[in-house]
């Protein structure tokens, strides 16, 4: 029998509603759908602001952290030598890890401006960033194989290096001012007075030689690359004397806990009664040497290799060439970290890291100072000569 006509029109409404229902259940599942994402973009960036309030808070008040830190750290580990408690090891070196940590990210974020000067390439036919880096780390980790691990003396790349340093000296030859030839003239004098206290003669005036070549090889690289800065070879003899005082103050804390980690040592103890009182000064010798070698010369040497092929990302080549340089410089002070790798974070952390930063966010005399003070003071305790 056929339908009749209020029948169709019946199952046409029926088909309507069912539809209707259907838009509806469509259109809450869109209106949920919005909510939550509407609600997760609120929260993302009620979320991005107040991380956003905190850093500005911490940016706005890190100077006081930064100080607070250095009271506390102080404070506490000279308790522990000093006051004889040493329960307080454990604080003290949460606070100086505190601290370092702070200064890490308060000259990091100045380095933030820091951009080398678009060179030419210094090896011929570069390629692009990677390989130029994956060549890099070949030559340095065979120069670091031969010499801290089957020579067992990392003190030998500081010869090994004289190589390149000669290469630059001879290559931008014209670059060389009459301030930087008297600036490394008075360091090598300098070194070679401090090396014949414990040295052959021989051994210390060529060591002294090969720093200076160091110094004048490393002012050019660094003129070339624009990383870093020597105040000295610019005249600012002043800023150079601030530079080194405020290194010396900046590494009190790093220098107290690596007393308070020390055993059977007294915090004062000019070395012995028979006169040799001024023997601490030596502390100057690697505080020179090293800082010369290990920041001014081979930052910038490194800088000066990756930076042509890194153009779009300068920066890229400052943090390769800053870790390398950490690196090479650990494995110097002590070849066998290779196997301790926490001693290795330990040097890298406070002492490493600190004195990179410092080098290229203001100076290479705040590095000095940082460097000297903590060996000043170790030789105060346990003169090593």
């Amino acid at each position: 029998m056929a339908a009749t006509l209020p029948d169709r029109q019946a199952r046409i409404g029926r088909k309507t509603n069912h539809e209707a229902f259907e838009e509806s259940g469509t259109e809450c599942h869109r209106a949920v759908l919005q909510f939550v994402e509407q609600s997760l973009q609120g929260w993302t960036i009620l979320i991005r602001g107040l991380g956003q309030t905190a850093v500005g808070h911490l940016r706005r008040y890190h100077i006081g952290i930064l100080a607070g830190l250095w009271i506390l750290s102080v404070g506490v580990l000279a308790a522990v030598r000093v006051g004889d408690i040493p329960e307080l090891l454990g604080v003290g070196v949460l606070f100086a890890m505190g601290y370092v940590l702070a200064l890490i990210w308060w000259f990091v974020r100045e380095m933030g401006s820091v951009r080398p000067n678009d060179v030419a390439p210094l090896i011929p036919r570069p390629r692009s960033f990677m390989p130029m880096l994956g060549a890099v780390l070949i030559v340095v980790g065979a120069v670091v194989v031969v010499t801290a691990g089957v020579f067992r003396d990392g003190w030998l790349m500081l010869w090994v290096s004289t190589i390149p340093a000669l290469l630059a000296v001879a290559w931008f030859r014209d670059q060389i001012t009459r301030r930087t030839v008297i600036v490394a003239v008075g360091v090598t004098g300098a070194l070679v007075m401090l090396g014949l206290v414990h040295q052959p003669p021989a051994e210390a005036f060529v060591t002294a030689l090969v720093v200076g070549v160091h110094l004048i090889a490393g002012v050019i690289l660094l003129q070339y690359t624009g990383v870093g800065a020597v105040q000295t070879i610019h005249g600012e003899y002043v800023a150079a004397l601030r530079g080194l005082a405020q290194g010396a103050v900046l590494a009190v804390p790093p220098t107290l806990l690596n007393l308070a980690a020390a055993e059977g040592a007294e915090i004062i103890k000019i070395t012995d009664p028979a006169g040799d009182w001024w023997l601490p000064i030596l502390a100057a010798q690697p505080a020179l040497s090293e800082e010369i070698w290990a920041r001014l010369f081979l930052v910038t040497l490194f800088v000066a290799v990756l930076s042509p092929v890194s153009r779009d990302r300068p920066r890229r080549a400052v943090v390769a060439a800053l870790g390398l340089a950490v690196v090479v410089h650990v494995l110097a002070h002590v070849p066998h970290t290779l196997t301790e790798p926490s001693n290795a974070i330990f040097m890298s952390l406070f002492y490493g890291v600190p004195l990179l930063v410092l080098f290229v966010a203001r100076d290479l005399e705040h590095a000095i100072g940082y460097h000297f003070f903590i060996n000043f003071i170790i030789f105060v305790v346990a003169p090593p000569f």
